[in-house]
């Protein structure tokens, strides 16, 4: 059975991302009546590597592992989502397959707004595509930077930079994750690989 989340639930969860923050008020309240709710069991796949893309995520509760696994069947956690994050949003635009698995951690119940509502929403707006394109540049052009600084830059600084990021292309909860203590312990305790359960 599926918990209720009203509408200002949803649309808080949504407001928080880049793509999706600086969307005009009535924008945001149309995804909102797109979205869905589904309730995953713990352990259970949300979606596998390969996958067509078709949605957006948000979690509503619970927590997502983000895996990727080998052909030889070694299994890298490559991210811990908790509540109040989405993930799978290139999907949105791009359509291509995933390029990483989603399972649940524990029951999670977890937003969803499908291509087939976003899309027809964005030809009908010019003007909300343009200004994705535009962050999306954004957060491309900053990616870049963050390779770059791998390269050059000690741990300390990358991470301060990575904390403040470009105007417009992290959120505040964004940049928040990047200077958080528990960071470098999550790394640890998930960036790790290990042999896939049979």
């Amino acid at each position: 059975m599926i918990i209720s989340h009203p509408p200002v639930m949803r649309r808080q969860l949504l407001s928080k991302h880049f793509l999706i923050a600086t969307m005009p008020e009535p924008a945001l309240d149309d995804l909102v009546k797109f979205s869905t709710v589904a309730r995953f069991e713990p352990h259970r796949d949300i979606f596998n590597k390969g996958d067509p893309g078709d949605c957006l995520y948000g979690i509503l509760s619970g927590r997502v592992r983000i895996y990727s696994t080998s052909p030889e069947g070694s299994e890298i956690v490559l991210n811990v989502l908790e509540t109040g994050e989405l993930f799978g949003e290139i999907a949105l635009l791009d359509g291509n397959p995933r390029t990483a698995s989603a399972a649940a951690m524990e029951h999670v119940d977890l937003l969803r707004i499908h291509r087939d509502h976003f899309l027809p929403y964005l030809k009908a707006n010019p003007d909300l595509t343009l200004r994705l394109l535009s962050l999306l540049c954004q957060r491309l052009r900053w990616t870049s930077s963050i390779i770059e600084d791998s390269a050059f830059l000690a741990v300390p600084a990358r991470l301060a930079k990575a904390a403040v990021g470009p105007r417009g292309a992290l959120s505040q909860t964004e940049r928040a994750r990047y200077h958080h203590p528990d960071v470098a312990a999550r790394s640890r305790k998930y960036g790790r690989r290990r042999p896939r359960d049979n």
